[in-house]
């Protein structure tokens, strides 16, 4: 077709296009129902199109990027795309993934737009290169015109169809962000444009019409850039499918449908049109490409309008269709009811007859209920309801007048005259007056007084109105009473209140929330001078001086504002312009509901009070000058009085140590005297001597008891402990000198527990105070020690103690004064008896630390009960923990514990070898220690598995040391295991109070002693043994007759004692040696102790010997030593001196045979391993020894006797002239002798 002829179609067809656009685009615009799932389908293939433009335009500009040739094609055997065409289709993808949501303002809108805008840019630009011919040089910006393709006249520059469609592209993105249906109308007829282009091109690439996709000499569109431009254009299309043509074929309705399905049809009628166009111009039916481009483009429009038309055409008859039925159904309905009125008229024709009767039934069963329900309301009302005829009678009044009133029902229907009798005097005329016109026609009201039946007087509020028949006749008049004697009571309050404001001497003001004042008393007026009318409605900052601080107001307005009363001072200033002062206090006002509706404040002048106040101040600060002055004359004088008591201490001290120096001599001397051969006329005397020495003894612990109870420096402690081992040892105490005295002691516990918690020191030193003194004031009968359950809560409770004698009794006058420091009974007292007087004082004074108190009761010639009271606790007492042997422990440890490290604290020699040689034979790396202090230093150095305590020791005994030891960081979990002959519950219990965590029995057995370790040795690092071979001693081979001679001793188990030591004969012997040569004196050393009272020696000494000699099978002497303990103890009597006596005498017996079998012996002489001797040890207790020898204390020989066997091994030969400077008390030659010693000793 010639080219004027195209021209000639054009605008032929311009009058077409010209109204054909406003029509389609009002289609277009037209909104249809949405099939959801459709409406999803298109926006997922939007972000899928998105992605994939974005995707295939990465990989080429990565091509680029690197110079991959493969990556510029995507595809092998495909031409490269241009990098500007890349970049468009990476701008166009990001713009339709950030603008395919409806999301106007945010971030990714505005990034949307902005790319879109760079799109379109970019489309123009080249266009107007190609068409204009210029160079704008945007083809080579990414990457240089060397590195691309040279196929077109200018490299890099994309092809005039791809800058067309970016341009379309840009544009219709640029549309997304408008919300409207006409924009997304718009924007899907401009990519139908670039569609439309796009397709053309992609017919003539497959079919190979160049004349399709380019114009000469125009670049052709490579079909790499088809691709993406297709998913672009569909992807625009799908993003907003609820509105245009998409819109169609999203609808739910038929015309969706069909659509949907006709939509495939024309998608294939694209190939057979560009199969009929590639043989048309093979044939040579068709003319230039303009020809073929016009018909291609005219097929797909036509195609196009026949589908959107179609769809319409059928939506529109489906929605006819459904009006139609719509209508149908209506009509239908509406037949159906008059057909259903018809007949409901027919029925109720029928039920008015029956309905007639029925309401007549209904009326009169609703009128007997109505009576029922008003007479019911009217009984039951808290008002006083009545009814009165014409004649002024009551017909009727309910029965809340007698609570009104006093009176009944029947009083006032028998009596018309009544109420107006009970009506108060004053008020009475007035209701008269208001009843005489009783045919009033308003109803009418009146509040009077009632006088009440009781005397009292009610506030009555009276209403009532007149009643009127049917005929318009006087039936009379109803009305009710109500009592409102509380609401007249609150007016009246109300009242007083006001009054009380108004005529208050403080100045009230009252705003409402913003500060306007609404009311102010005359105080008010008076103080400041402005009238009311002056201040209503204003600030109260008309009254500021200027003088207040800004802060004050601050803080007022902070508390007001949360609703917080505030209270401060003001600087106020008249109306005659002069000032003063106030203290104010601003209240807010809340309603029921708690909304603040007002503010009150409360004004008092203290103009005059602050000038006052200022005078007075004046007066104050001089006053504190002169209380200054003497509280420092006061504290001068509490200085001098806290140095005087502290040279009082310090005198006591000092006097004490003066004291007890000599007298240590004295009582050392006297019994060395009586140990020789004293005349009977001297032994007299040295008796009395001591006598009197101990009596000075005691004299200075009680003014040193008393001392420190009056500095405050005497603590009650709290611990454990048997109320029947407490009396019971009370008892042993004043045995001998009751039995002296043939008066018998008796013990009562009555209901008190057995176990308490307390000191039991301090109770026993004052239960013995009342006890020696009733020993000391009875010369026949009895004496009672009672314990009595005063009050017991819970776990506190609160113990009597008491002492009854049949003594000489006590005038009841001199009472009060016994218990007084230096008082006594009277002055024949101390001259007849002795005493200080301090026992009793010392007893009450312990009472009251106790949280008690102390008293007594007595007759002349009647006895005497003194008591004491105490506030205690319950105590507990635990059982010793069961002990399991097993088999073969020995070996156990060996293998299993082999190299653990342990510390012995043993004192007794002998003992401590027996365990040594018992621990070595399992393995166990074993230091030792003679007593606690050492063992504590020890521990303070050297980590250790376990610790093996004995109880009784010199210095510090097991208990001391073992909590020493658990108040170490590190030692709180080491195992501590006892090592005692005792098995009471008592020493069980003392020892896990003091942290023991088990008990090995003496004598030691082997098996027990290793169950025991194993059962407490924390297990070794890995679960594995430790490395090294232990060696396994070999028993001797001895064939000794000593051991025969053994053997035949009774009561002597050889056996025994010979598995202590696994077998060894030869170290069996030793020891048997080393124990007859240390121990075999005892006896004469317990009387020795016997014979200086030194009872608690004996005690020691008694368990020692039984503890070891157990340990070497000596059975016999093991039992004697047993019996001897518990007498001492009072377990089974109280322990006499001729008892004493024979039962040492039979320790002596027991140790008797043994002493023979080595008699003859040379080894006989004390010698000690030096496997045992231990430098640290010796050094520690030598120490000791010269602290004492410095202080010349007597405790010297106990310790002389207690470490013997180490003092031998230190001193050697000079030995015995150290014990003999020790017992002539010759203390400073013995410690000269001990220094030189130490010198030579190894550190």
């Amino acid at each position: 077709m010639p080219r004027d002829d195209a021209r000639h179609t054009i605008d032929a067809a311009h009058p077409v296009l010209k109204h054909l656009y406003p029509a389609t685009l009002m289609y277009l615009t037209e909104q249809f129902e949405t099939d959801p799932s459709i409406a999803r389908l298109f926006r997922r293939w939007s972000a899928a199109a998105a992605v994939l433009c974005v995707l295939i335009a990465a990989i080429v500009l990565s091509g680029w990027l690197f110079d991959l040739a493969a990556l510029k094609g995507v595809l092998p055997g495909m031409a490269q795309m241009k990098v500007n065409t890349a970049f468009g289709f990476l701008l166009s993808g990001a713009a339709l993934w950030l603008m395919r949501k409806d999301a106007n303002g945010s971030w990714a809108s505005t990034t949307g737009l902005l790319l879109a805008a760079v799109v379109t840019l970019l489309g123009l630009l080249t266009l107007l290169e190609h068409i204009v011919g210029w160079d704008l040089h945007i083809d080579n910006g990414l990457i240089p015109e060397s590195s691309q393709t040279s196929d077109t006249l200018y490299p890099g520059r994309m092809s005039q169809a791809t800058a067309f469609n970016f341009f379309f592209f840009g544009i219709a993105l640029t549309l997304l962000s408008v919300k409207s249906r006409r924009a997304a109308a718009i924007t899907q007829l401009l990519v139908l444009v670039p569609l439309t282009v796009t397709t053309t091109a992609l017919v003539g690439s497959v079919y190979n019409l160049y004349g399709l996709y380019a114009v000469k000499p125009f670049a052709s569109m490579a079909p790499l850039t088809v691709a993406p431009s297709l998913i672009v254009a569909l992807g625009i299309l799908g993003a907003r499918p609820q509105s245009g043509w998409v819109g169609l074929l999203s609808s739910a309705a038929v015309g969706g449908a069909f659509a949907r399905r006709l939509l495939p049809m024309v998608v294939a009628l694209l190939p057979l049109l560009g199969w009929a166009i590639a043989a048309g111009e093979r044939a040579g039916h068709f003319g230039p490409e303009f020809h073929v481009n016009l018909l291609v483009i005219g097929s797909m429009l036509t195609m196009s309008v026949l589908i959107w038309w179609s769809a319409r055409h059928i939506n529109r008859r489906d929605a006819e269709r459904q009006r139609s039925e719509r209508a149908l159904a209506d009509k239908r309905n509406a037949a159906l009811e008059e057909q259903r009125r018809a007949r409901l008229a027919a029925l109720k024709l029928m039920e008015d007859a029956i309905a007639a009767r029925e309401r007549a039934e209904a009326a009169h069963a609703a009128l007997r209920e109505s009576e029922t329900k008003y007479r019911l309301l009217a009984d039951n009302s808290t008002d006083c309801i009545f009814w009165t005829g014409p004649d002024g009678r009551f017909k009727y009044i309910s029965p809340a007048c007698h609570a009104l009133s006093g009176h009944r029902v029947s009083d006032f229907l028998a009596d018309p005259a009544l109420m107006v009798a009970l009506i108060h005097p004053d008020d009475r005329a007035h209701f008269v007056a208001h009843t005489a016109d009783d045919r009033a026609a308003e109803p009418g009201e009146l509040d009077f007084r009632l006088v009440h039946k009781d005397g009292s007087v009610r506030w009555i509020s009276h209403h009532c109105e007149p009643i009127y028949g049917t005929n318009g006749e006087y039936l009379g008049r109803h009305g009710s009473n109500r009592d409102i004697t509380k609401r007249k009571q609150a007016e009246e309050m109300g009242r007083k209140l006001a009054l009380a404001v108004q005529q208050s001497s403080n100045s009230i003001i009252i705003t409402d929330t913003q500060g306007r004042i609404e009311y102010v008393n005359d105080a008010f007026v008076q103080m400041s001078g402005y009238t009311v009318d002056e201040v209503a409605g204003k600030n109260p900052r008309l009254l500021q001086s200027g003088e207040t601080p800004p802060s004050t107001y601050a803080d007022l307005w902070a508390s007001v504002t949360q609703g917080k009363p505030w209270r401060g001072e003001f600087a106020n200033r008249r109306k005659d312009g002069t000032d003063y002062l106030v203290t104010a206090t601003v209240t807010p006002l809340r309603q029921a509901d708690g909304q603040i509706t007002h503010h009150v404040g409360v004004q008092e002048d203290i103009t005059q009070s602050k000038a006052l106040n200022e005078e007075l101040e004046q007066h104050r600060h001089h006053l504190q000058e002169l209380v200054d002055e003497r509280t420092a004359q006061l504290a001068d004088a509490t200085q001098r009085a806290e140095a005087a008591n502290t040279a009082k201490s310090a005198f006591l001290t000092n006097m004490s140590h003066e004291i007890r120096t000599p007298m240590n001599a004295i009582i050392g001397l006297t019994h060395l005297l009586r140990r020789h051969s004293a005349t009977p006329a001297q032994l007299e005397r040295l008796t009395r001597i001591d006598s009197a020495a101990q009596h000075l003894l005691s004299i200075i612990n009680d003014i040193l008891d008393l001392s420190k109870i009056e500095a405050g420096k005497l603590e009650i402690e709290a611990h454990d402990f048997s109320l029947v081992d407490t009396l019971d040892r009370i008892r042993s105490l004043i045995a001998d000198s009751a039995l002296t005295k043939g008066l018998a002691v008796e013990v009562d516990t009555g209901d008190v527990p057995t176990w308490l918690r307390g000191d039991a020191t301090r109770l026993r030193q004052a239960l013995l105070s009342y006890a020696a003194n009733a020993v000391k004031f009875t010369e026949h009968g009895h004496i009672t020690l009672r314990a009595r359950r005063l009050r017991d809560e819970g776990d506190h409770l609160l113990v009597r103690f008491e002492v009854e004698d049949t003594g000489i009794g006590i005038d009841p006058q001199r009472l009060p004064q016994l218990f007084m420091a230096f008082e006594q009974a009277d002055g024949s007292t101390t001259r007849r008896f002795g005493g200080t007087g301090l026992g009793l004082a010392i007893t009450r004074r312990l009472a009251h630390l106790m949280g008690g108190e102390a008293g007594a009761e007595s007759k002349p010639g009647n006895g005497s009960l003194f008591w004491f009271t105490a506030a205690l606790q319950h105590g507990h007492s635990n059982a010793p923990h069961l002990q399991h042997p097993i088999d073969c422990a020995d070996a156990q440890l060996r293998r299993g514990y082999g190299g653990a490290h342990l510390l012995l604290v043993e004192d007794d020699a002998i003992n401590r070898e027996v365990a040594l040689t018992l621990l070595n034979d399992a393995g166990l790396t074993t230091d030792t220690a003679e007593n606690g202090r050492i063992a504590v230093e020890k521990i303070r150095h050297t980590h250790y598995d376990l610790v093996l305590m004995d109880i009784q020791m010199p210095v510090m005994d097991g208990l001391a040391a073992t909590r020493a030891i658990r108040a170490m960081p590190d030692c709180q979990d080491t195992p501590i295991l006892a090592m005692s002959a005792n098995k009471s519950a008592e020493d069980h219990l003392a020892g896990e109070q003091a942290g023991i965590n088990d008990f090995v029995s003496k004598p030691v057995d082997p098996e027990q002693l290793y169950a025991t370790l194993l059962q407490w040795l924390p297990s070794p690092a890995g679960g594995e043994a430790a490395s090294g071979v232990v060696a396994t001693p070999v028993p001797g081979r001895s064939t000794d007759a000593r051991l025969t001679r053994l053997a035949r001793i009774p009561e002597f188990d050889l056996a025994r004692g010979l598995a202590t030591l696994r077998g060894d004969e030869d170290k069996y012997l030793r020891l048997l040696q080393r124990f007859v040569a240390g121990h075999g004196g005892d006896a004469a050393k317990m009387k020795e102790s016997l014979l200086d009272e030194d009872l608690a020696m004996v005690s020691s000494q008694a368990h020692g010997l039984k503890g070891v000699s157990a340990t070497l099978g000596a059975n016999g002497v093991a039992k004697a030593a047993a019996r001897l303990e518990q007498a001492m103890r009072g377990v089974d009597a109280v322990p006499t001196l001729s008892g004493i006596t024979v039962l040492i005498d039979a320790i002596d017996r027991a140790l008797a045979p043994l002493s023979a079998v080595f008699a003859e012996d040379p080894e006989t002489a004390v010698t000690v391993d030096s496997r045992t001797f231990d430098p640290a040890m010796t050094h520690a207790t030598l120490d000791q020894m010269a602290v004492l020898l410095e202080r010349n204390d007597t405790r010297i020989l106990e310790m002389l006797r207690t470490n013997e066997s180490l003092l031998h091994t230190a001193l050697g030969p000079r030995f015995d002239k150290f014990s003999a400077q020790l017992e002539q008390f010759d203390f400073d030659t013995a410690a000269a002798l001990l220094r030189e010693v130490k010198n030579t000793l190894p550190a």
